[in-house]
């Protein structure tokens, strides 16, 4: 199935506000705005000290999230795939979203169709009646998440903080925004409204593929492509910040970044055609910021570009290509080849799906009026989400006894095993921790059987912390005070 719509950058965002936010922030007494989402029938007020996120803010806001390393249209794809209407961030760094999705088809009732959203949590609960709380701590954030049925949808209500707030502050989030969310009566959209939307396409900004640096900086303008070579470049970033324009490693162009930290600049690619590194950089005194996007030089030919609509892909994602109003497009696929003409704004989209553990390569073929048709290809890979890589591992665990861990009979190396228990002792190897962990406490009394789990990563548990660990069997011991342990490696840490 091949779908195309009208949607311009701004487009994009004016069929995102007529679709959820048909109606502009208000003060209130003793609130500081309020936001009404009238087709997913949902008010919500925010405190003074919160920045609430969505389609009806995001412009006015873009420079206030790249200083915090976030792109405002990453974000806004982002919340896209993932049906978020809205986003409040706290003063404290807490991030708390809603989100509507269909109804879960499995279950009889509400509560069955919850159920199967608790599979992979740290611990849940039932509260308020008809509302599942789920709680998970991974390994860089506290997530707790609140998911209940209204009007027929599954809505999400889910706070994310960093290890360093602590499990309580994500709770103390959620509740408050909780709090302060209203279900009221839907209002169906305008015959002449549109009923779907598609994330900002690249024809009105370039993809970017980097950035780094401590100083505010947002791109407000640089397009996908040029047929001429000819690019204009608009963004803003701290006053009088002195700005360096660099394609594929060679500087092209340098500014100053005006009073209101607003810059603007043109500059001419030479070369064959094909995509460019066009980096963007902001500097003053002791800071600075940069960003690298990808550009394509299209001198002649059909200009074309690919991406998934999810990265890593899902089980069903899109394949979003970007080219000319109007072109022909075909895509060919590992089993068959889709055609369709690309919409006013040079859009068209792919409904596509891939299996679990696969890769598959496609290849898009764009031809318009006068110019040369254009090939891209994209290879893709299904890859593992984090809660089903933990499905699987937990699929293929054994039950293995204590005193057969660190066993040298053939395969006792690269056996699955869920361990919880005790953190003994944080030790360090290779520049990474490693864990005494007891995995035995009978009756309640001193915890036993202590192992060497050698971890992956950088960890925020502390000695005297219960947590379950997913790891792999080493088929060998570690000598600890004198004490040979079994020896595994860590896939997989949960609370």
């Amino acid at each position: 199935m091949t779908r195309g719509k009208d949607y311009t950058r701004k487009g994009f965002r004016a069929a995102m506000l007529a679709a959820a936010l048909a109606v502009a922030p208000y003060s209130g007494a003793a609130r500081a705005e309020v936001y009404v989402f009238p087709q997913s029938g949902i008010r919500v007020e925010t405190e003074s000290d919160e920045r609430l996120i969505a389609a009806q803010t995001l412009d006015g806001q873009s420079l206030w999230l790249a200083g915090l390393g976030i792109d405002a249209d990453a974000l806004a794809a982002s919340h896209y795939a993932e049906r978020v209407l809205f986003e409040i961030i706290t003063e404290d760094g807490v991030r708390v979203t809603l989100s509507e999705r269909d109804r879960p088809s499995l279950g009889a009732d509400d509560r069955s169709s919850l159920e199967p959203l608790a599979a992979f949590a740290d611990w849940f609960e039932w509260i308020d009646g008809d509302w599942l709380r789920i709680a998970n701590a991974y390994e860089s954030i506290y997530q707790m998440r609140d998911a209940a049925i209204r009007s027929g949808a599954l809505i999400e209500l889910t706070a994310r903080a960093p290890l360093s707030a602590g499990i309580d502050a994500a709770r103390e989030a959620l509740e408050s925004v909780k709090e302060r969310v209203r279900f009221i009566d839907k209002r169906p959209l305008e015959p002449d409204s549109p009923s779907e939307y598609a994330p900002s396409p690249l024809t009105g900004i370039a993809r970017r593929i980097e950035s780094s640096g401590i100083a505010p900086l947002a791109i407000t303008d640089l397009p996908a492509w040029t047929d001429d070579g000819r690019i204009s470049i608009k963004g803003e970033t701290e006053p009088g910040a002195h700005i360096t324009i660099m394609v594929d490693g060679l500087s092209l162009a340098n500014a100053k970044a005006d009073a209101d930290g607003s810059f603007a600049l043109e500059i001419t690619i030479e070369g064959e055609n094909g995509e460019r590194r066009v980096e963007i950089i902001s500097e003053r005194g002791g800071s600075s910021a940069r960003s690298a996007y990808t550009v394509l030089l299209a001198r002649g030919v059909t200009p074309l570009m690919i991406e998934p609509s999810v990265y890593p892909v899902t089980d069903a994602f899109d394949l979003y290509v970007y080219t000319l109003p109007d072109a022909s497009i075909e895509l060919t696929t590992p089993s068959r080849s889709m055609r369709g003409p690309a919409n006013g704004s040079g859009f068209l989209y792919f409904s596509l799906s891939i299996r679990r553990g696969q890769s598959a390569d496609y290849t898009a073929t764009a031809s318009a009026p006068g110019l040369a048709p254009a090939s891209a290809r994209i290879t893709l890979e299904r890859t593992l989400s984090e809660q089903e890589s933990i499905q699987d591992f937990r699929a293929n665990a054994r039950s293995i006894p204590y005193d057969r861990l660190a066993g040298d009979e053939p395969g006792a190396a690269g056996r699955y095993v869920e361990l919880r228990g005790l953190i003994g002792a944080v030790e360090e190897h290779d520049g990474l921790p490693a864990l005494v962990l007891y995995t035995s406490n009978p009756g309640m009394g001193s915890w036993r059987d202590p192992v060497y789990i050698y971890c992956d990563r950088t960890l925020r548990f502390e000695q005297g912390d219960v947590l379950t660990v997913l790891a792999v069997t080493r088929g060998e011991t570690a000598l600890v005070s004198g004490e040979a342990l079994p020896a595994l490696d860590a896939m997989h840490y949960l609370r």
